[in-house]
């Protein structure tokens, strides 16, 4: 008999399960990202290896600038010599931590190197990250590609040689060990194989002090570099700047020769340009372009209400959360934040002009600011807003007095040493 033609019609396919409907829109959305991604290696190979990871069900969303520069440099780490360190630093929420998990992947896939430490803060932390490569490893499209990759070394009596929660070791030869700073120990080693890899994910916590910080790095330069095997050490650092004492920090400012010759890439914010403004106790976003299409400014202003603004400055917009030097603390201007500023006496916007519109240099601060009238003892001063950024002149003229107007305020008060006489014309 022959077999009738297939219905293609639009309310046969609305008939079709749900699931069925889902998995076509998730076929086509992989179509999509096949074609936009023909001639690019390590994208093909992330949408055909591990496209749970990097492939979204529903809509076609592209890697963002930094995950490309973080893939080139790992599909271009060579067999027999070590490359330059790749610093990567990216909001939260972007998926640092899932590419370098996925990057120990493809390590061990292609042979590149055979010995990896993940090291995080902790213990706990690196194990959770060795799981997260053991549940990749077990995914039905690496198993098809990569078999030995997916079964577990095991010695001549049948017994597993290492698969565990802190270690991998597979048929094909790849091991994998956790390394939490907590508990590093100097000269790792496999039989008679020094490390050829090292992975460092989320070194750095807000709550780190000074001495912390120190001690962390003198296990890093101590203990676990010195461990790796120096002729082909590939090192990867992946994280965000808690506050100005944290490890990425005195790498980016110089403050520390460690990884000196690395590349750095980042720091990342989810959002350029962000403003925000307090409504009845909650943040709302009023501007902002994200960095990333997978992390909308909706999505971001949900982890603002979420998890609190101060959380997303410091995780997600790397803004240090404690300063060197600096009069407050941030913990302590929390403490003394309101809802709504009481009636005020006087409203003044002060401007403090950069030299230049650069988003290398320095900001223009335009912040408005408030006096309570009080008789005795002395006034409460209310923060009201702060539009401070990267502005031309006319720009930066036209934010101060949109705020004069906003605010009903009595004045604009500039700073003279550096602009005075832009200000006065």
């Amino acid at each position: 008999p022959v077999r009738p033609a297939q219905d293609t019609t639009l309310a046969n396919i609305l008939d079709q399960p749900q699931t069925a409907l889902e998995d076509q829109r998730a076929e086509a959305v992989k179509r999509q990202y096949r074609k936009y991604y023909a001639k690019v290696p390590w994208a093909m190979w992330l949408i055909d290896c591990l496209p749970k990871s990097f492939v979204d069900r529903q809509k076609f969303i592209p890697f963002a600038p930094y995950h490309e520069e973080f893939w080139e440099w790992v599909f271009s780490i060579p067999q027999d010599e070590s490359p330059r360190p790749f610093i990567a630093i990216q909001s939260r929420d972007t998926g640092k931590s899932s590419a370098a998990e996925a990057a120990c992947v493809y390590l061990g896939a292609m042979g590149i190197r055979k010995y990896v430490l993940y090291c995080a803060s902790a213990q706990s932390q690196a194990d959770d990250h060795v799981a997260n490569v053991a549940a990749l490893l077990e995914s039905p499209e690496i198993r098809r590609r990569y078999p030995d990759l997916t079964e577990r070394s095991l010695n001549k009596y049948g017994q597993s040689k290492g698969w565990r929660v802190n270690r991998l070791r597979t048929k094909s030869g790849f091991t994998l060990d956790a390394i939490g700073l907590d508990k590093a120990v100097r000269g790792a080693r496999l039989e008679e194989q020094r490390p050829d890899g090292l992975v460092l994910d989320d070194l750095d916590s807000e709550q780190d002090t000074p001495r912390i910080v120190e001690r962390k790095i003198q296990l890093l330069t101590r203990s676990l570099l010195p461990a790796g095997d120096r002729r082909k050490m590939a090192v990867l650092y992946v994280q965000n700047i808690p506050h100005d004492d944290a490890i990425m920090a005195r790498i980016l400012d110089k403050r520390t020769d460690l990884l000196s010759n690395a590349i750095v890439c980042g720091p990342h914010p989810a959002l350029l340009g962000m403003r925000y403004e307090t409504r009845e106790g909650k943040v709302y976003i009023t501007e902002g372009t994200p960095t990333w299409d997978g992390f909308t400014r909706a999505q971001c202003e949900n982890w603002v209400q979420t998890y609190t603004l101060r959380a997303f400055l410091v995780e997600c917009q790397h803004e240090r959360g404690r300063r060197s030097g600096a009069q407050w603390k941030v913990e302590e201007l929390d403490e003394h934040r309101v809802d709504k500023a009481p009636e005020l006496r006087r409203v003044v916007v002060g401007v403090d002009p950069a030299m230049s519109s650069s988003s290398r240099g320095s900001e223009t601060g335009i912040v408005v600011a408030g006096e309570e009238p009080r008789e005795q003892g002395r006034p409460h001063y209310y923060t009201l807003a702060d539009h401070s950024g990267h502005y031309t002149v006319d720009e930066w003229a036209t934010t101060a007095i949109e705020q004069w107007a906003y605010h009903n305020a009595d004045a604009v008060v500039a700073e003279a040493n550096q602009g005075g006489e832009l200000v006065a014309d």
